[in-house]
C-alpha cells in the first residue's frame, strides 16, 4: 500500500518521456532499421536515465528541495540562471514537438490540423491549471497508461522472439547504408530517452509528494518500474513498426508519421504485394 501511495514522480518521468516525438522516432527507427542494433540502445539509455532520475529522487527525498532550487542553492545565481534558461527553451521545443505529433496522431483519424493544434494547446492548458498535485498527478497516470497500447500494437505485428532474444544479446545485426541517418537515429534515440525536464520534475515532485529518506526504496522501486515499462513501450515501438522494414516500405513516403501506424498492422501479404 506504501509503494501504491509512493507511486507517482518515477513512473511519470519516464513515461512523459515516451510521448509523442519519441514514439515516432522509435517507429522510424523500427521502420529504417529493424529489429536489431537499437532494441539494445533503447534499453542502455533507460537503464542509463534510471541512474540520473533515482538521484534526482534521493536529493529531492534528502535535502527537500527542488532540482533548480538546489542549484541556486549550492551553485549560485549564475548556474541558477543558466539551468532555468535552458529549461525554458528545451521545453518550448518539446511543446512545439509534442502538437506536431499531436496533430500528426488527430491526422491519422482524420482530424483536421487547426482542430488538432486547439486540442493540443488546450489539453496543456487543462493539465497546468488550478487542482492539487496529487489529483493532477492521477490525471497523469492514467494517460501514462496508454503507452501499454504499444505493447499491444508490437503482438499484433508478429515478432520474432528468437530475433528479438538475438538482438537484446548480441547488438545484431547492425545497421548499414547512410552513416548520416545511423547517426541521427543514435541522436534521436537518446534524445528521446534523456531530457532535462525529467530531473527538474522527478526531483520537485519527490518534495511535493513529501518523500524522506525512509522513503527512497520506494521511490527506487517507483523509477524503476517506470524504467522497465517505459523501455519495453519504447521496444515495443520499434517491433511494431518493423514489418515496414523486412517488407522495404519507404517510410518518407508515408504521409505526415500517422502512417506509419496505419502501414504496421496491415497483413502482411498486403504489404508484400504493395
Amino acid at each position: 500500500m506504501v509503494i501504491w501511495l509512493l507511486l507517482g514522480p518515477g513512473v511519470l518521468a519516464m513515461l512523459g518521456e515516451n510521448d509523442g516525438p519519441s514514439i515516432l522516432s522509435y517507429a522510424a527507427t523500427g521502420a529504417t532499421y529493424g529489429i536489431g542494433f537499437f532494441l539494445p540502445v533503447i534499453a542502455v539509455t533507460f537503464a542509463a536515465a534510471y541512474v540520473v532520475q533515482e538521484m534526482a529522487m534521493r536529493l529531492g527525498a534528502v535535502t527537500h528541495r527542488g532540482y533548480g532550487e538546489l542549484i541556486f542553492q549550492r551553485f549560485g545565481p549564475i548556474w541558477g540562471w543558466l539551468t532555468v534558461v535552458d529549461l525554458v527553451i528545451t521545453n518550448l521545443i518539446t511543446l512545439v514537438t509534442e502538437i506536431i505529433a499531436i496533430r500528426v496522431g488527430m491526422g491519422f483519424f482524420g482530424i483536421s490540423t487547426p482542430l488538432a493544434v486547439l486540442s493540443a494547446v488546450a489539453l496543456v492548458g487543462f493539465s497546468a491549471c488550478g487542482s492539487r498535485y496529487s489529483r493532477w498527478e492521477r490525471l497523469a497516470m492514467g494517460l501514462a497508461l496508454f503507452n501499454l497500447v504499444f505493447f499491444a500494437v508490437a503482438f499484433l505485428a508478429r515478432p520474432s522472439p528468437a530475433a528479438i532474444a538475438e538482438s537484446l544479446l548480441t547488438w545484431t545485426p547492425l545497421p548499414s547504408g547512410s552513416a548520416e541517418l545511423f547517426l541521427l537515429m543514435v541522436a534521436s534515440n537518446i534524445g528521446a530517452t534523456v531530457t532535462p525536464w525529467m530531473l527538474f520534475f522527478q526531483q520537485s515532485a519527490s518534495v511535493d509528494k513529501g518523500l524522506t529518506p525512509r522513503d527512497i526504496k520506494q521511490g527506487r522501486v517507483d523509477t524503476l518500474f517506470g524504467t522497465v515499462l517505459a523501455a519495453v513501450a519504447g521496444c515495443s515501438t520499434v517491433v511494431a513498426a518493423t514489418p515496414l522494414f523486412r517488407n522495404h516500405i519507404d517510410v518518407s513516403s508515408i504521409q505526415g508519421g500517422a502512417g506509419v501506424s496505419a502501414m504496421s498492422h496491415r497483413p502482411l501479404c498486403t504489404l508484400t504485394s504493395g
